[in-house]
């Protein structure tokens, strides 16, 4: 997914305001990582799910993913549901640069460095 095609509250949840009571609306990103990690699966066979964000890194979304990405582990959500990520999750950002990227965020990812000419297709 393209986490730039969504605004922040599109993309990790939000308080609906307009209802009474107010009435939370799980984002495109949590309810992801909410499937992926609650599916069960046996301890003798080992499947990766990855939730591949593919667009432009922005400041808005990806320092509230710096808990995911450090020991913890952990997404806390606005209404404080927290998501700890399984053993079998992985997080994969395909982005062009980090040039908006905090170095507490940059510190926490692993880096590829791909040169255009060595992509091909």
């Amino acid at each position: 997914m393209n986490p730039k095609s969504l605004n922040v509250d599109e993309f990790f949840g939000y308080y609906d305001l307009t209802q009474k009571p107010k009435q939370w609306m799980e984002g495109v990103c949590s309810a992801l990582l909410k499937q992926m990690c609650a599916d069960e699966q046996k301890e003798t066979t080992k499947v990766y799910r990855w939730l591949i964000m593919d667009g432009p890194i922005d400041t808005l979304w990806i320092e509230s993913m710096n808990s995911v990405l450090d020991d913890n582990k952990l997404l806390t959500l606005n209404n404080g549901d927290r998501i700890a990520l399984t053993a079998n999750v992985r997080l994969l950002f395909e982005v062009q640069d980090l040039s908006v990227a905090s170095p507490a965020t940059v510190s926490r990812a692993g880096m590829i460095y791909m040169d255009v000419e060595e992509l091909g297709y």
